[in-house]
């Protein structure tokens, strides 16, 4: 199917709005209290992300899998290569964010603090510009993970290898079986450790729960591509009947994520949503409806912003608070 092979533009306009999701979701946490935070479960729009990560991760592992070039060194050492290019990419953004909440804790800090102990503050500064902290070097908090909303590429850099590292080595059992099946069981074992499925700086036991959230979601777009590729197949030649019917199934559960993000949700609701997002990513990824018939630069520019915006939001935020308090 054409559309699992080219840029869909609608996507690319999907990821801007759940980039502004996130960061309305964040606004709140620098509100005044008595202002309701914007989209609180805002958060979810990460796992979106993830399961996009996962499906363009098994995208390129099907176009290597004939290439016996591809893993001469090494299947770990191709899928650490290929997770750290893509972090290349936005690195540049996510390191000027990191510096300049770095700086403006040295420099303006919210209270007077001896000079040495700001050189101490810097410490951690090394760790989030390689973005390791989910390994659990740091503190997991929202004071000392500065630029906290990068847990993302975190959980990502730790994950992704590892989980396209099985899927290779073990594809049957995979595709087969696990991407349908553990992650719903490790959502269920979030909601009733945790009471929901967004935690991200929790400690599991063995690891923290970002990179869990991550392993999961990842699993998920793997699904999302087997069944987006199914489904394409088997509506390939459907008429208009069927492609309107699809293009307004998918454009109803897109408004049913958004007006979910906005309310508070139970625990096991939160599930229900991931799975709203799952299906409505399997149609717009087989190209059965109309929105994969979108073009143009505009969706495709901003979809190339929102991991600029989403790496350095929280500086601005960060700034916003201190010179602008009250706004």
């Amino acid at each position: 199917v054409n559309v699992l092979k080219k840029k869909n533009s609608y996507i690319e306009l999907l990821r801007f709005l759940m980039c502004i999701v996130i960061v309305l979701h964040h606004s709140g946490f620098l509100a005044d209290e008595s202002i309701r935070m914007p989209f609180p479960f805002g958060a979810l729009a990460a796992d979106f992300f993830f399961m996009l990560t996962g499906y363009f991760a098994y995208a390129h592992l099907l176009r290597r899998e004939d290439d016996p070039d591809a893993y001469k060194d090494g299947t770990m050492r191709y899928w650490m290569k290929y997770t750290l290019a893509k972090l290349k990419r936005v690195l540049p953004y996510a390191a000027l964010g990191i510096v300049a909440i770095y700086v403006l804790e040295f420099f303006w800090p919210s209270e007077e603090i001896p000079i040495v102990d700001r050189f101490m503050r810097l410490q951690n500064m090394p760790f989030e510009l390689t973005l390791t902290p989910m390994l659990g070097v740091i503190p997991i908090d929202l004071f000392n993970y500065r630029n906290a909303p990068l847990w993302f590429l975190s959980s990502m850099m730790v994950a992704l290898p590892l989980l396209m590292f099985l899927i290779k080595k073990y594809k049957d059992v995979f595709t087969s079986y696990l991407v349908w099946f553990l992650p719903a069981l490790l959502q269920a074992w979030m909601v009733v450790t945790y009471g929901g499925v967004c935690p991200w700086t929790q400690f599991s036991g063995i690891v923290y729960c970002g990179v869990i959230r991550a392993f999961g979601d990842m699993m998920m777009g793997c699904a999302i591509y087997i069944a987006a590729k199914a489904l394409g197949e088997k509506l390939k030649t459907s008429g208009v009947a069927i492609k309107l019917a699809m293009t307004i199934l998918e454009l109803g559960m897109l408004v049913f994520i958004f007006l979910e993000f906005h309310r508070g949700l139970a625990p096991y609701d939160q599930i229900f949503v991931l799975y709203v997002i799952e299906v409505m990513l399997i149609i717009a990824m087989s190209g059965c409806g109309y929105t994969s018939k979108i073009g143009g630069s505009l969706f495709e520019g901003l979809g190339k912003l929102s991991m600029p915006i989403y790496c350095m939001h929280w500086a601005v935020y960060q700034y916003v608070a201190r010179f602008c308090a009250g706004i």
